[in-house]
């Protein structure tokens, strides 16, 4: 019983110097669990809402368990520790990356309901020849995925920045800037290629910007929606959508700097306020029934249609709407000195050949005091007249707006 005692009061003592220990030590971050060795816990290296925090430690990466904080992956290759994380996920989870890294290979989310995220302003370098981001089995269907606040820079021998494989439904991706994939053929973003579908998903803020090419979605993409999408400097096309690719919404994007802006042979597309300029050809079309709601176009050719679909079969066959509400195309320019009128001509083919001399009307503003009327007013151009001639470094800005 003595001897009992003794043990008792010393485990009493050695509590109370475990109680004090940690209460000492709260503040530098360091804790003494049970009667182990003091272990050091680096502050927000716990986050017990990702199950898995990447980071880096000079050329070395690491995988930090977010409920145990143990170390369970690490190694000199981002990419594979990163993909051993999610591997790890076999119901499901949340890899949070923390620092910024080089990728060798693709980081493949190939499992429903995966979250790749990065804390603000985390950027991947892609170095490899295939897509740095690749979500989806071909022939197994992924839910629920979720990729986002990632910046991924590219290279001159990679396919493109984010894979959306089929069928991949029900995902979010947002918060993305892709950008600098160069080689020929290459897509910031390329999504589906045939049945089944991917669909049903959801783009928030998504920069693509100096590709060859901006955003892809092949045949069968479909009920898909894009808020907030801007494509810019991309060589070729900032969107395109393929044959069968359907019901697809694109809400407030921008697309500019680009030999087509947006170059559509699905169906049913419907754009919702979307921005171009500086793009050779703003909207090409080659199928039926899509839809362009208050459009804005600055510095483009209007409108091309391709031959590759008949639209005169059928009065079902309606290739585009272009609705009223906001500005068709508008655009600024100088006016030479004591000009009495200045004409604008529609750039390119199609413009407002799709309109009719009947269906659009003009809006112009001057940099000087003056009346102004239009006419005349053809399929091609117009002519705005002056009640006081044009004063030295004139400008007019003008707005064609649909009125249907």
């Amino acid at each position: 019983m003595e001897r009992q005692s003794k043990v008792n009061a010393g485990l009493s003592k050695l509590s109370r110097m475990i109680f004090w220990i940690n209460m000492i030590g709260a503040g530098l971050g360091m804790y003494v669990i049970d009667a182990a060795p003091i272990s050091i816990v680096e502050p927000g290296s716990m986050n017990t809402e990702a199950n898995y925090i990447i980071f880096q430690d000079g050329s070395t990466s690491y995988a930090r368990n977010g409920q145990t904080g143990e170390i369970d992956y690490s190694g000199n290759d981002a990419a594979t520790v990163i993909q051993n994380a999610i591997n790890a996920l076999t119901t499901g989870g949340k890899v949070l990356i923390k620092d910024s890294m080089t990728i060798t290979t693709s980081i493949t989310i190939n499992r429903s309901q995966i979250a790749l995220e990065g804390t603000p302003n985390v950027l991947l370098t892609y170095t490899g020849s295939d897509y740095a981001v690749i979500v989806g089995v071909t022939g197994t269907t992924v839910t629920r995925t979720r990729v986002q606040n990632l910046i991924i820079y590219g290279n001159s021998n990679a396919l493109g920045g984010l894979r959306i494989l089929r069928p991949v439904h029900t995902s979010v991706f947002s918060n993305l800037t892709i950008y600098n994939f160069k080689k020929d053929d290459a897509w910031g973003i390329n999504m589906g290629d045939g049945t089944p579908y991917s669909g049903s998903n959801s783009f928030f803020d998504i920069f693509v910007h100096d590709n060859t090419n901006g955003v892809k979605l092949q045949q069968e993409c479909c009920h898909n929606i894009f808020i907030s999408l801007h494509c810019s400097n991309n060589t070729n096309t900032d969107l395109k959508l393929d044959k069968e690719a359907k019901d697809n919404f694109f809400i407030a994007s921008n697309f500019s700097t680009a030999v087509t802006g947006v170059h559509d042979v699905g169906r049913r597309t419907t754009f919702i306020s979307p921005y171009l300029e500086s793009v050779t050809t703003g909207f090409k079309f080659g199928e039926n029934n899509d839809r362009a709601i208050n459009p804005r176009i600055y510095d483009a050719n209007l409108l091309s249609v391709t031959t590759a679909y008949d639209f005169t079969v059928g009065v079902s066959y309606v290739p585009i709407i272009f609705t009223r509400g906001h500005y068709f195309v508008a655009g600024s320019e100088s006016v030479a000195e004591y000009a009495a009128s200045y004409t604008v001509t529609f750039p390119g083919n199609g413009n407002a050949d799709m309109l009719g001399a009947d269906y659009y009307m003009v809006r112009v503003e001057t940099n000087w005091d003056t009346t102004t009327w239009i006419n005349p007013k053809t399929t091609t151009y117009f002519t705005v007249n002056f009640g006081t001639a044009a004063p030295a470094n004139a400008k007019i800005r003008y707005e064609v707006i649909p009125i249907w």
